[in-house]
């Protein structure tokens, strides 16, 4: 089985999950089949981080990508008001993720310590920006995770970026 069988698994995965999320009545089996598809991309993104010749090239695909589909999601559910929020956003973890392992991989204090003032201050900002413009916080951090690039705002929170980090080190 090569990696392009297994990433189209993933996706098969993937949607069979979004069905069992977007359409009323489904059997909630859907769900948790979906789950495997996660881990698989976590893996695969951080085969590409080990295996590219251009990592900056590689976040910044990653980080364009997190960013259209924050917009996206954005867009939808402004104009398209059915009753629940998209926020489905793997792109904005799969980036914070990758930037994680550069940092790691830069072996440097410097850049570990400026990694996490930028996330403390886009936490508070992106807290500042819910709280001037009363948006509802459900719909927005997921927005604010993919711009910022925020382990705490982005799909599956920090437990998926850390469990990206133990697959990078193990």
């Amino acid at each position: 089985m090569n990696t392009t069988l297994i990433k189209i698994i993933a996706l098969i995965f993937m949607l069979i999950d979004h069905i069992g999320e977007f359409i009323p009545g489904t059997p909630v089996y859907l769900r948790w089949v979906g789950r495997i598809a996660a881990p698989i991309f976590i893996y695969f993104v951080i085969i590409g981080m080990t295996h590219t010749s251009n990592k900056h090239r590689y976040l910044f695909r990653l980080y364009i990508a997190s960013v259209i589909m924050a917009c996206i999601n954005v867009f939808i559910n402004q104009n398209y008001n059915t009753g629940v929020g998209i926020t489905n956003n793997f792109f904005a973890t799969l980036f914070a993720i990758a930037l994680l392992i550069y940092v790691i991989d830069k072996r440097s204090w410097r850049y570990f310590s400026i990694y996490l003032i930028w996330q403390m201050i886009s936490t508070v900002l992106s807290t500042l920006f819910k709280e001037i413009f009363i948006l509802n916080a459900a719909l927005t951090y997921p927005f604010y995770g993919a711009i910022f690039g925020n382990v705490l705002h982005v799909e599956g929170g920090i437990l998926f970026v850390l469990l990206g980090i133990v697959f990078y080190l193990f």
